[in-house]
């Protein structure tokens, strides 16, 4: 308890990420990757060596019938030095669908839907890494995250 009232409080950082698809050579209407998004920045602008870091990313899914049907998907967060891989971090994960209790809730209570006071079921946190460290020889500049499956919908999502 003193060391919290004591020490700073942390600092939270969010970066919004886009995602990209890439083509099939062949078959031009085709996608042959998983939605991926890259961040590249200075070395030790975004992580201080010797300190601890929780990274997670913020989905954001559309709100279709096929994304309620997503089932479980990989997130993998790769952090490079230039062309280098220095870490990896993956957790599988899926979006919960909502129960018809729940459902009539929001249909008995719709001016609290509306405002926003009930869960969103289309948003989903990924806690990726609990307690990731900057090494002082290596200094990370890229951060790669990919989501392993290629028919979900995300309208937006934060690391």
């Amino acid at each position: 308890m003193l060391r919290r009232l004591a020490l700073p409080s942390s600092i939270r950082n969010e970066v919004e990420l886009n995602l990209s698809f890439n083509t099939c050579f062949s078959e031009l209407h085709g996608i042959c990757s998983f939605p991926t998004a890259t961040v590249e920045f200075e070395k030790g602008t975004l992580f201080s060596p010797c300190v601890y870091y929780a990274l997670s990313v913020r989905l954001h899914f559309a709100d279709i019938e096929r994304g309620q049907k997503l089932g479980m998907f990989q997130n993998v967060l790769s952090i490079y030095d230039g062309e280098d891989l220095l870490r990896t971090y993956t957790k599988a994960s899926y979006l919960r669908e909502p129960t018809l209790f729940t459902k009539m809730i929001w249909v008995l209570f719709f001016p609290l839907y509306f405002v926003g006071m009930f869960h969103n079921y289309n948003v989903l946190e990924v806690p990726l890494a609990m307690e990731h460290i900057e090494d002082h020889g290596r200094s990370s500049s890229k951060l790669v995250f990919q989501l392993q499956d290629r028919f979900a919908q995300v309208l937006y999502f934060f690391s």
